[in-house]
């Protein structure tokens, strides 16, 4: 159920930052956000030391590869039809250059779900088997655990997790049959 997926998608993988309703950013892979006086370029510091749930570090490849992807299937990050251009400054720093003006941009950006360049790159689709925990990676407060087709996702706390460790250790995600029982 892409419900599910999508649900599962907001505990195993963090953005750069969430905008919050006062217009302040909670940092999660980003520690920093700046645009520039035109706001034209937008520049993200990205946490040093980050993992992926299976151990992996997270790489300036690893944003970059995101975000390309990301441009590739989706308009957010583009302005009358010309994307925008996303550049590596150094291993922990990425700049965002606009063709344009756009006010939504931080908000666009914000929450783009990271993607391990390791486990994509190369594939057709992003779509993760979920019969197999060691195909499902993230960087978000937990990782996949078990997948029990038509009864639940299992997921636990990821202890590579760069932000403050989940308070749970770990949870179900059970599925409901019928959209009448959610009632």
């Amino acid at each position: 159920d892409d419900r599910i997926s999508m649900s599962m998608l907001a505990y195993i993988n963090d953005g750069l930052f969430t905008l919050m309703p006062d217009g302040s950013y909670r940092f999660k892979i980003a520690e920093s956000f700046e645009p520039s006086a035109d706001g034209l370029t937008y520049t993200a510091k990205i946490k040093s030391g980050l993992k992926w749930s299976d151990g992996t570090d997270m790489t300036m490849d690893d944003i970059l590869f995101t975000f390309e992807t990301y441009m590739a299937n989706s308009s957010a990050l583009s302005v009358g039809g010309e994307n925008c251009v996303v550049n590596k400054i150094d291993d922990t720093t990425v700049e965002f250059v606009l063709p344009g003006a756009l006010a939504s941009f931080p908000e666009s950006v914000a929450d783009v779900p990271m993607l391990a360049k390791h486990m994509f790159e190369g594939k057709d689709s992003l779509d993760m088997d979920m019969t197999d925990a060691a195909n499902v990676v993230g960087c978000g407060p937990y990782k996949f655990a078990e997948y029990k087709s038509g009864e639940y996702i299992k997921l636990v706390r990821n202890e590579h997790y760069a932000g403050e460790q989940a308070a749970v250790e770990n949870f179900f995600m059970p599925f409901i049959p019928n959209d009448d029982t959610a009632k």
